[in-house]
Formats: C-alpha cells, structure tokens, sequence
C-alpha cells in the first residue's frame, strides 16, 4: 500500500512539473510575440497621423576627427501641416515600425535610457492639442533605439525601429532642410 502513495506522489510531481514546464514554455512564447510583434508609428505616439498639427525636430551629429572633437546640430521647428516638411518628416517616421522594448513591462515607470555610444542623436517632437497630454516626444540614438514620452503616459516607452537606417535618413533630411546651430 505504502508503494502506491509514493507511485502516485511521483505520478503527480511529474505532472506538476510538465505544467509548469508548459506555462513557462507558453509565457515566453507570448513574451516572445509581445516583444517582436510591430506597430505602427500612431500606437507609438498614441496619435493618428492626421491629428498632428505640429513638429519639431533636431538631429547631433558628434564625433572625433583629426583628434579634436565635434558636434554639429541641425533643427526644423515649428511646422504645420501646411508647410515644406511636415510630411517629408512624418513619412520618414511612417517609414519604420515599432517593436516594445521588455523594459516596457516593468511595473515603475523609466525615467532614462542610455545611448549605445552612436554619433548620432534626434529629438522629434509631435503635437496635437495644447493640453501636456497631447503631444509626443520621441528621442532616438545610433538608430536602434527610441525613448517615447507620450503626454498620455507616465515616464518612457522603449521601442526598436524596424527601419534601422530611419535616424540616418532623418540626419540627412535636416543637414539638407534644417538650420545648423
């Protein structure tokens, strides 16, 4: 008698342990999912494109040359939908997806995010009303990494284009377009 308790103790841990194998197995493969899953550039900024009613962005460039350093920057600022630039911007944006970040999922809110050491830097700022809550600023460096903070939102969204050369073309946009300071 006393080896069929043990039998069926056994039998039962090992069931135990194949569903908490599954959930485990089923958890990461939705993380998984969850993390790589894109978005378009309006969930990202909790706004339709077409309710954006201003813009305003600048681009670092910085770097070492000849053994001295530098730092160049390029802004556009204050545009309409109206004027030259607002939709070569948005479509440059429009051109790369979004994948979360799994810092997203953490219960406290992020206040910083540290740059991968790149040359290159942007600050794009989005809005659509004249309340806090409705506008956008997005923060991007190197190209692989973008810091959202959203008037809608506590603290920072971290994101990954899928378009990793969009920061590059950005910077070539506003070296063209933008005025130097």
């Amino acid at each position: 008698m006393a080896d069929k308790v043990t039998f069926d103790e056994d039998e039962s841990m090992k069931k135990r342990t194949a569903l908490l194998a599954a959930a485990v197995l089923i958890i990461a493969l939705l993380a998984g999912i969850w993390r790589v899953w894109p978005h378009l550039l309006s969930s990202v900024i909790c706004a339709e494109k077409s309710a954006v009613s201003g813009i305003a962005c600048s681009v670092c460039i910085f770097g070492v040359e000849n053994g001295k350093p530098y730092t160049n920057g390029y802004t556009l600022s204050e545009l309409s939908p109206q004027e030259d630039g607002f939709e070569e911007i948005m479509e440059i944006l429009e051109s790369s997806n979004y994948r979360r970040d799994f810092r997203n999922l953490l219960p406290w809110s992020i206040d910083s995010v540290g740059s991968d050491g790149a040359g290159l830097s942007a600050v794009v700022v989005l809005v659509w009303g004249s309340r806090a809550n409705e506008s956008c600023v997005m923060s991007m460096q190197g190209g692989n990494m973008i810091a959202v903070s959203s008037g809608a939102e506590s603290g920072l969204k971290v994101y990954h284009p899928t378009n990793r050369e969009m920061l590059n073309t950005l910077a070539e946009y506003l070296q063209t377009h933008g005025n130097k300071s």
